[in-house]
């Protein structure tokens, strides 16, 4: 795998020459549509941050009260 940019030609693997060439990537709307949208995968993220950061705050004022 390499960027889009470069144009590749030369197989670094077996030293041969003028043997690569450009593939490009195929993808389905099938596949596409059985993953998670962006969406809710952040705010799932945002969520479990949230629940974490609770549960801190919680910790912390159990040890300010403990002497």
């Amino acid at each position: 795998m390499h960027s889009m940019k470069e144009k590749l030609e030369d197989c670094e693997e077996c030293s041969s020459k003028k043997t690569l060439v450009r593939v490009p990537p195929i993808m389905s709307k099938a596949k596409v549509s059985s993953k998670k949208k962006a969406g809710t995968i952040v705010k799932k993220f945002i969520e479990d941050t949230k629940q974490d950061i609770r549960k801190e705050k919680e910790d912390m004022r159990n040890q300010e009260i403990q002497p």
